[in-house]
């Protein structure tokens, strides 16, 4: 897999992903070739990072990372902290995470894919991809922003009877 075909998918998925976000590119992340989208801040989501990885010279994988949310204090990073385990225990796809240093909650999934799929099914499938990502980390702030918000404590939440639904 060359370089090329990495960035002439991440062009597609601009193309078929344009009406889905607020502002929809490619930009150069660390040397590497990043589709970008912004949301409306509305459903909880900031923004999803797209990146193909070449692993070796039989496996590529698709990255979709989504911030929830950006620059936590250190009381919602410890909230946070805790409840990874309770965020984390019955998902089937992804993970959630935090970066301790900058506050930068969010949700991570891969998925292995075949360059040598057709093309309309690759595109679906990482579609498909990105509707469980996205839809993962909206169901998962509507449960923790009153946690982040300061107007529940993270104790409260791990007590109920909820776990995220992944569709």
């Amino acid at each position: 897999m060359s370089k090329t075909w990495e960035t002439e998918l991440l062009n597609e998925l601009v193309e078929s992903l344009s009406e889905g976000a607020e502002d929809i590119g490619i930009e150069d992340i660390n040397g590497n070739d990043v589709l970008v989208m912004e949301y409306d801040s509305e459903n909880g989501v900031e923004d999803c990072n797209i990146m193909v990885n070449h692993i070796n010279e039989d496996s590529t994988e698709i990255n979709v990372m989504v911030t929830l949310r950006s620059g936590l204090g250190e009381k919602s990073v410890n909230d946070v902290l805790s409840l990874l385990p309770y965020l984390n225990e019955y998902l089937t796809v992804g993970n959630f995470g935090i970066t301790v240093q900058d506050g930068y909650f969010y949700f991570n999934t891969t998925q292995e894919i075949d360059e040598d799929m057709d093309r309309d099914k690759l595109l679906k499938m990482i579609g498909t991809v990105l509707d469980i990502a996205v839809n993962t980390s909206e169901e998962a702030m509507e449960m923790i922003a009153p946690v982040l918000d300061g107007e529940r404590p993270a104790a409260e939440l791990m007590n109920e009877d909820t776990a995220i639904i992944q569709f």
